[in-house]
């Protein structure tokens, strides 16, 4: 019951962080900064195919299977991680490693950009932490179960061998 709580929750924080991601990927394209082949064009690229991957996801979260959605998660996450890789190569090109210095008045926005890829990210790497926590615990639980059949198998084993050994004394 925790679990299918658990996962409805991870569903619905799927879906605002996918919507999130649309967003940016939107604002990139209203304020004209995908044009050609730019470092933008390819971060708004990796935006949009983390949207598909989480889309994905949500969908499998939806059916309550973590498992099936974490393939689709890390995939996100990698495209996510690209693209805010990708964003800080633009900040080193202008001259804003650490979001400091920089010219005129594109620096906010920037800024912003850095600020929400930063939030973006953060928030993935929780939601694939918690989804393969997830996983990792119905796991545990198999191996548990498993482990528990097997000490079962040995004990009735050992009972028979001992009656085995009555006999062969008797």
């Amino acid at each position: 019951r925790q679990r299918n709580e658990d996962v409805t929750t991870l569903a619905s924080a799927q879906g605002s962080l996918r919507e999130e991601v649309k967003t940016l990927a939107q604002r990139l394209l209203e304020r004209g900064l995908t044009s050609g082949d730019s470092l933008f064009s390819q971060i708004r690229e990796a935006l949009v195919s983390a949207g598909k991957e989480m889309e994905t996801a949500e969908q499998n979260l939806g059916k309550r299977d973590g498992r099936a959605a974490l393939p689709f998660e890390e995939r996100a996450l990698r495209d996510l991680q690209r693209a805010d890789a990708l964003y800080r190569d633009v900040q080193v090109q202008q001259g804003q490693p650490g979001g400091g210095g920089g010219g005129g008045g594109g620096g906010q926005s920037a800024q912003d950009l850095a600020d929400l890829f930063e939030l973006e990210n953060d928030r993935m790497r929780n939601q694939y932490e918690a989804v393969q926590q997830e996983a990792t615990a119905g796991g545990a639980q198999e191996v548990d179960e498993t482990l528990e059949r097997l000490r079962q198998l040995a004990a009735r084993q050992q009972q028979e061998n001992e009656r085995l050994q009555r006999q062969a004394e008797a």
